[in-house]
């Protein structure tokens, strides 16, 4: 656990999904599922029942470089930029990825 991590829990920020709050879009990666997931709270992007309202990217079959897993993140990130204008992905303390102006001026306020 890095620093930063251990500074956020003494907030009780422990994840992503309570360092984003109520109103920013991240993706996260799933282990158990192989996959990115791009979540906001309150819209539902899920194709089907089992994404839990998050659209998911799975890294199978698709073309280019890199791991499948680093294709599906290039995916998301696509995908999310599109949906809700975001033009830089940083990643977060937590390993997840949003805004990068977010996560500056959140990482910040923390501290």
């Amino acid at each position: 656990m890095s620093k930063l991590t251990e500074k956020f829990r003494e907030k009780r920020v422990d994840n992503p999904y309570e360092f984003y709050g109520e109103l920013e879009p991240y993706i996260v990666y799933h282990p158990s599922r192989l996959c990115w997931a791009v979540i906001k709270r309150g819209v539902n992007m899920g194709q089907a029942w089992y994404d839990n309202g998050c659209r998911t990217f799975m890294g199978f079959g698709m073309p280019g470089e890199g791991t499948r897993r680093a294709r599906a993140l290039l995916e998301a990130q696509a995908w999310a930029s599109e949906k809700f204008g975001i033009k830089e992905w940083a990643r977060d303390p937590f390993g997840s990825y949003g805004e990068a102006e977010f996560v500056k001026r959140r990482i910040k306020e923390l501290k």
